[in-house]
């Protein structure tokens, strides 16, 4: 998949990747009253330890021990995510960035406060500072 592919999936078109790409942590409502997370990820694979490591700008940088291969670490990484937000793995799913470190992940009906109250907030968020 060439890089201007990959950035259209992520929701980054465009020259200096503004757009949806821009919104770790936005929140969208699906379905009424439900909220879906969608995080912007930076994995990195072969680690000592699986661990959210926190916000790097707008991207939440995880490790995971799991190698990047055979989806392996995209498990790690929808494993970790669930255990960390108390929600099923079901509920979290890889939609972009399978086989790239920058991935976007999807939590179903987990809003932004649930993200916020466990991860903190990226720095220049509206809910940055508040925990």
């Amino acid at each position: 998949m060439t890089r201007r592919r990959a950035r259209a999936l992520d929701g980054q078109g465009g020259a200096g990747g503004h757009g949806a790409g821009s919104d770790a942590g936005a929140v969208r409502r699906v379905d009424g009253d439900r909220e879906d997370a969608l995080l912007h990820i930076v994995v990195q694979p072969g680690a000592r330890r699986d661990e959210v490591v926190g916000w790097r700008g707008d991207a939440l940088k995880v490790r995971v021990r799991a190698a990047p291969e055979h989806g392996r670490a995209n498990r790690a990484v929808v494993d970790l995510i669930a255990v960390s937000l108390g929600v099923p793995i079901s509920a979290v799913e890889v939609v972009s960035g399978q086989a790239c470190r920058s991935k976007r992940v999807r939590v179903l009906g987990c809003g932004a406060a649930d993200v916020a109250a466990v991860f903190g907030s990226p720095p220049g968020s509206a809910h940055a500072g508040h925990r």
